[in-house]
Formats: C-alpha cells, structure tokens, sequence
C-alpha cells in the first residue's frame, strides 16, 4: 500500500458496521423496502441485483457494489421516496441509523460513508 489509506468500498464499510453482523437474503421479487415507508437502513448489495422503482416505473437497477436506501435518512420526514425491489436473489447488509457502535466509536468511517453517499 505503500503508506496510504485503503478506501473502502461503500458496500463494504455498510457490511462491516452492520448489527447484527449477518448480512439478509432477499429472494428475487421480494421487496426490501416501499416507497413511503419509514427509512431507519442503508443498504449494500454484496451479491444481486435490485431495482428501485418510483411510482410503479423502474428507475434503476443496482448491482453488486451499490448502495441504496441513503435518502430517507437525510430526510426530515425519513420516508422513502422509491420502492426498492430484488430483481434477483440477493445478500444485502445493511446499517441502521440509529446503530449505538456508528454514533459513538465510528464516527469517522460514518463520516466518509455519508459523504461518499451523497455524490452517489
């Protein structure tokens, strides 16, 4: 590495910092989350692919790497603007926004998880 820093992928630092520490499996069509629902999650797609539709029209496919969900929690409302949709089998992990280990021992990594978030 020669003395530089290693950037985590964003999916990544979302795996690392979830509770509980397994990631959840979402069978192809099932929903993750619907537009309008209360959003208290990040989500990181380790394997699969989602589609995040709003109003019925698909919007976007995600892949392997992306993450998705960040929205909701920059929002005063924290509602979900999209519904988030397996387009096939998938492992997500996830991050809570009120996770007690980010706000008090992560700082920092929330920091760059947030700012990489938001020019996503």
């Amino acid at each position: 590495m020669n003395g530089l820093v290693e950037t985590l992928e964003p999916v990544r630092t979302v795996e690392i910092y979830q509770k509980p520490p397994s990631p959840q499996n979402f069978l192809a069509g099932q929903v993750i989350f619907e537009e309008g629902d209360s959003g208290e999650k990040v989500y990181g797609i380790i394997e699969g692919e989602v589609e995040i539709s709003v109003k019925g029209t698909v919007r976007e496919t995600l892949k392997t790497g992306d993450v998705f969900g960040q929205s909701a929690l920059v929002q005063p409302s924290h509602q979900r603007a999209s519904t988030a949709r397996a387009k096939t089998n998938c492992l997500i992990a996830f991050l809570r926004k009120k996770n007690q280990d980010i706000s008090a021992g992560a700082k920092a990594t929330d920091s760059l998880l947030l700012g990489r978030l938001s020019i996503l």
